[in-house]
C-alpha cells in the first residue's frame, strides 16, 4: 500500500511538471517571431557629439557590433542597426525595445525617436538610463523598406562584465503584451509557495510543542523566502525595469539565491533524516562550498547561475538517495529532483530562464505539506508519549513516598533524633529538600544534567544518612549544556538501591560517565549489581518504561537506551543529539 501511494505521488507529481512545463514554453514562444529583420549591427568610439557628425563618418570608422568588446566601452560611443520593415503594411503599432546598459538617445532615419537617461561624457554628468526602454514606432515611421537606427550612447556606470548583451527587438502592440506573459507562470508559482507557507504555518500552530525540536522547520522558512525572492529578483528587470546601474547588484543577488535555494534544498532534506549528525552538514557545508568555488570560478553570468540551479538538485539528490530505503515518502520528491536535472541538462536556457523556478515551487510546496503531515504525526505522537509519562510520572512520585521506602526513613530519623539530634535535623532537611525537588522536576520537561545529579546526590545522601555510611557517586565529563528528561537519573539510582540493595550500593557506588561524540550526547550509567538484582530484569519495570518513554517524548526515534548486567555492574546506557 505504501509502495502504491509513493508512486501515484510520484506519476502525479511528474504529470504537474510536464504541464506546467509546456506551459511555460508555449508562453515564451508567444512572442518572439517578428516580421522585422536586422540587416546589419555596427559601433564605434569615433567622437562624434551631434548627429551630423555621426552620419558623417566614414563606413571604415564602423565595425561590427561586438559584444564583449562593448562591455569595456564606457565614455560615449555610437550604434548602429540597419533593420527591414516587413513589406505588408499593418494597421498595428510597432514598438521598439533596446536593450542596452547605458544611458542614449536613439535616432530613427536621422529624426529623434526618444531618449532614455542622459549621454555624459563622465560619470557626474551622465543620467543612467533604464535597462530596457521602449519607443513606439508609429505608422509613418514603420514603412516598407530599410530603416536606419543610429544610437548614442554611453556606460559611466557599468560595472565590469563578460558581455555587453545589447540588441533591439520591434514587436507588434500585441507581442508586446504577451511578452509577459510567461511571467505568470512564475507568479503561479510564487502563489503556490505562498499558499504552502501559509498552510504551513498553520499546521505548525496546531503542533506547537514539537517546534522546539523540529530542525527542518528553519530550513524550510528560509527556503520558502528564498523561492519567494528568487523569482521576484528575475522577473524585476521584464516586468518592473530599473536603471542600468541596478543591474550589476541584480546580477549579484540572483546568484546569492541561487547559491542559498542550492544549500538549503539540501538541508531540508537532510533535516528529515533522523539520523543526521554534525558531521552530516559538515560534509554538506563542504561540498555546498566547493559548488560555490566552482560556479564562481567560471566566466559568464548564466554559466554561473546555471551550475548553482544545476549543482543545488546534484546535492539534494545525493542526500535524498541516502533516505531512499528508510524513508518512502521522499521518493517522490527524489523523482521531482531527477527530473529537474534532466531538465536542467537537456535545456539548459530554457531551465536557467524559468523552468526552474517550476521545479523548485514543486519542490517547496510538496516539502512543505510533507512537513505539515510530518509535523501532525510527531504531535499525535507527542499527545500519545505524553500521557504515558504523566502516567508513569504520578507513579514515580507515589514510588517515591512508598510506605517502605519512607517507613524507613522515618525509623531511622526516630533512632537518630535518640542518638544524634544533628543528624536526624540534616536528613529531615534532605528529606525536604528531596521532596521539594522531586515536585519541581515533575513540573518541568526538562531539565539540566547537573540538577539531575544534584537530586540524586540528595537521594543517596538520605539513604547515608540512614544507614550511617556514604553512597559514592563519582562524575566523569562536562555536566553543562545538557538538558535531559526529568527524572531518569533519578530512576536508575533507585533501581540500584532498590534491587541491588543498600550494602552493594555503599561497597560499589555509582559512576556516571559523560560522552559528547560525533554531535550526539551519551550518558553511561554503571550501579551496584547486587545478588538480588542479578537475576531481575528491569524491562518492564516502572522506572525503565518511565526513562524509555522520556527519551522517546523528547527525541522521537532519535535517542536510544539500553542497561543491563557487565563486568560485574549493572551498566545503563542512553544516548541523543546534542541540543545545538
Amino acid at each position: 500500500m505504501t509502495d502504491m501511494r509513493w508512486l501515484t505521488q510520484t506519476l502525479l507529481l511528474q504529470l504537474l511538471l510536464a504541464g506546467l512545463g509546456l506551459l511555460w514554453l508555449a508562453a515564451s514562444k508567444l512572442p518572439e517571431h517578428s516580421p522585422w529583420t536586422v540587416h546589419e549591427a555596427a559601433m564605434t568610439r569615433v567622437d562624434a557629439a551631434t548627429l551630423a557628425a555621426a552620419l558623417a563618418l566614414p563606413e571604415e570608422a564602423w565595425r561590427p557590433l561586438d559584444q564583449a568588446e562593448l562591455a569595456r566601452w564606457h565614455a560615449p560611443y555610437w550604434l548602429r542597426f540597419r533593420i527591414q520593415a516587413p513589406a505588408i503594411g499593418t494597421p498595428e503599432a510597432w514598438i521598439l525595445t533596446l536593450s542596452l546598459r547605458a544611458a542614449s538617445e536613439l535616432y530613427w532615419d536621422g529624426q529623434l525617436l526618444g531618449r532614455n537617461g542622459r549621454v555624459g561624457a563622465n560619470a557626474a554628468d551622465e543620467v543612467p538610463g533604464r535597462i530596457d526602454s521602449q519607443f513606439l514606432l508609429d505608422r509613418d515611421r514603420s514603412g516598407p523598406g530599410e530603416h536606419v537606427l543610429l544610437i548614442h550612447a554611453s556606460s559611466q556606470h557599468a560595472g565590469s562584465m563578460a558581455t555587453a548583451s545589447a540588441g533591439i527587438r520591434v514587436l507588434s502592440y500585441a507581442q508586446a503584451r504577451r511578452y509577459a506573459w510567461r511571467w505568470l507562470i512564475v507568479a503561479l508559482a510564487l502563489g503556490a509557495i505562498a499558499s504552502a507557507l501559509a498552510y504551513w504555518a498553520i499546521a505548525l500552530r496546531a503542533t506547537p510543542s514539537t517546534q522546539a525540536r523540529d530542525r527542518g522547520r528553519v530550513w524550510l522558512l528560509a527556503l520558502g523566502v528564498v523561492g519567494l525572492l528568487l523569482p521576484l529578483a528575475e522577473s524585476w528587470r521584464p516586468v518592473f525595469g530599473y536603471t542600468y546601474d541596478w543591474h550589476a547588484l541584480r546580477l549579484g543577488l540572483i546568484f546569492a539565491l541561487h547559491a542559498a535555494a542550492a544549500l538549503l534544498l539540501a538541508g531540508c532534506l537532510m533535516a528529515r533524516h533522523p539520523g543526521a549528525t554534525r558531521r552530516h552538514y559538515a560534509a554538506l557545508g563542504a561540498a555546498w562550498l566547493l559548488l560555490l568555488v566552482v560556479a564562481g570560478g567560471t566566466s559568464g553570468y548564466d554559466m554561473r547561475s546555471w551550475l548553482m540551479q544545476a549543482g543545488g538538485l546534484v546535492l539534494a539528490l545525493i542526500v535524498g538517495a541516502v533516505q531512499w530505503r528508510r524513508q518512502p515518502e521522499i521518493r517522490p520528491l527524489h523523482g521531482l529532483l531527477m527530473s529537474g536535472a534532466v531538465l536542467a541538462v537537456a535545456s539548459p536556457a530554457a531551465f536557467l530562464d524559468g523552468l526552474y523556478f517550476i521545479v523548485l515551487a514543486l519542490m517547496m510546496v510538496c516539502l512543505m505539506l510533507d512537513h505539515a503531515a510530518h509535523a501532525r504525526r510527531l504531535g499525535e505522537r507527542h499527545a500519545q508519549l505524553s500521557a504515558e509519562r504523566d502516567r508513569l510520572r504520578l507513579q514515580l512520585l507515589r514510588r517515591a513516598i512508598q510506605p517502605h521506602w519512607l517507613m524507613n526513613s522515618l525509623t531511622a530519623l526516630q533512632e537518630l533524633i535518640d542518638r544524634a539530634p544533628q543528624r536526624a535535623t540534616q536528613l529531615v532537611e534532605l528529606l525536604a529538600e528531596h521532596f521539594a525537588m522531586l515536585r519541581a522536576h515533575s513540573e518541568r520537561d526538562q531539565v539540566s544534567l547537573a540538577e539531575e545529579v544534584a537530586l540524586c546526590r540528595v537521594q543517596l545522601d538520605i539513604a547515608g544518612l540512614a544507614q550511617e555510611r556514604a553512597v559514592p557517586m563519582r562524575i566523569e565529563g562536562e555536566l553543562s549544556d545538557i538538558q535531559i528528561p526529568p527524572g531518569i537519573l533519578h530512576c536508575l539510582v533507585e533501581n540500584g538501591l532498590t534491587h541491588a540493595g543498600f550494602r552493594a550500593c555503599a561497597d560499589q557506588g555509582y559512576a556516571l560517565r559523560i560522552e559528547r561524540v560525533g554531535g550526539r550526547v551519551r550518558l553511561k550509567l554503571d550501579a551496584p549489581l547486587g545478588a538480588g538484582r542479578a537475576n531481575s530484569c528491569s524491562a518492564g519495570g516502572t522506572g525503565t518504561r518511565y526513562v524509555r518513554a522520556s527519551l522517546a517524548r523528547m527525541w522521537p526515534k532519535a535517542a536510544s537506551f539500553e542497561d543491563g548486567p557487565r563486568d560485574g555492574r549493572w551498566h545503563s546506557e542512553m544516548e541523543w543529539p546534542c541540543a545545538s
